[in-house]
């Protein structure tokens, strides 16, 4: 995800790419900032683990930086976001 103040500045990085993070060991894309907690997380991202992760970030790995993200309640949304990472993780 990207944010941007405006259309002429540097884009943020707000989150760790979701490109190819299904198979994808948590915590372990170059170059980002992810928490201490995450970094150490021993496990890797399969559709299961992100359906609990989407579900409550803390459940999962506690101390994440995932704040003030709380979760997503709704199955139904959950297994769209899951089905579009999975489409992404097989594209290219």
């Amino acid at each position: 995800m990207i944010r941007r103040a405006n259309p002429t500045s540097k884009p943020i990085l707000l989150i760790a790419s979701s490109n190819k993070i299904v198979g994808r060991k948590a915590g372990s894309l170059a170059n980002y900032g992810y928490s201490a907690a995450m970094k150490n997380a021993d496990f890797v991202w399969d559709k299961g683990k992100l359906d609990q992760f989407i579900t409550d970030p803390d459940a999962v790995v506690r101390d994440n930086k995932m704040k003030p993200y709380g979760g997503l309640a709704s199955a139904e949304a959950r297994a769209k976001v899951i089905a579009y990472l999975e489409s992404v993780a097989t594209s290219q």
